[in-house]
C-alpha cells in the first residue's frame, strides 16, 4: 500500500514537473519573438545605414556585419522555439537509451504506430501499470529538461548576437552623424 501511494505521489510530482517546463517553452516562445521583432527593426536600420550611406566604407562594413550577426540572431531565436534542425527523434538529440524508456501515450507517432485501433488503445491504457507510467514520465521529463537546457542555450546566443548588433547600429548612428557634420 505505502509503494502504491509513494507511486501516486511520483506521478503526480513528475506531471507537475512537465506541466512547468511546458510553461517554461512557452516563456522561451515569447522571449524569441521579442528578439525577433527586435531583428526586424535593427535590419531596417542597418538597410537604410547601407542605402544612405553606401560610400563610406567603415560604415557598410560594420553594417554588413550587423546584417550578419542579425541572420545569426534570427536562426538561433528560431532554434530555441522549435526543434526545425533536429532531424533525429528527441530521444537520440539528448542521448537517452532507447530501451530505458517507451513513449506509449506521450508520442502521438509512437502510440498510433504500435495501437492503430481505438480498441487496442483503451485496452492498454486500462492495463497501464503505474510503475510503467512513472516510468514514461520520468523520461518524458528527463528529454524535456535536455531539450529546454538546448532551447535556453540557443536563446542565450541570439540575445548575444542582437546586444553586439545593437551596438553595430549605435556605432554606424555615431559614424553617420559625424561623417555629416564635417561635409560641407
Amino acid at each position: 500500500m505505502e509503494s502504491e501511494l509513494m507511486n501516486d505521489h511520483q506521478i503526480d510530482i513528475c506531471w507537475k514537473l512537465l506541466d512547468k517546463s511546458s510553461s517554461r517553452r512557452m516563456s522561451y516562445a515569447s522571449r524569441a519573438s521579442i528578439i525577433l521583432a527586435t531583428d526586424t527593426i535593427f535590419t531596417g536600420i542597418f538597410v537604410f545605414f547601407i542605402k544612405d550611406g553606401g560610400e563610406r566604407r567603415l560604415a557598410l562594413l560594420l553594417s554588413l556585419l550587423g546584417l550578419a550577426l542579425l541572420v545569426t540572431s534570427t536562426i538561433f531565436s528560431l532554434m530555441a522555439t522549435m526543434n526545425v534542425f533536429l532531424w533525429r527523434n528527441s530521444r537520440e538529440v539528448v542521448d537517452y537509451p532507447p530501451e530505458a524508456y517507451d513513449r506509449l501515450f506521450i508520442s502521438p507517432k509512437d502510440t498510433f504506430k504500435r495501437l492503430p485501433r481505438f480498441k487496442d488503445f483503451a485496452q492498454a491504457v486500462r492495463s497501464l501499470p503505474k510503475e510503467q507510467l512513472l516510468r514514461v514520465l520520468e523520461g518524458e521529463l528527463y528529454i524535456d529538461l535536455r531539450l529546454q537546457k538546448k532551447r535556453y542555450r540557443n536563446l542565450q546566443l541570439s540575445s548575444m548576437c542582437l546586444v553586439s548588433a545593437a551596438f553595430l547600429v549605435l556605432t554606424v548612428a555615431i559614424l553617420q552623424g559625424v561623417a555629416s557634420l564635417m561635409t560641407p
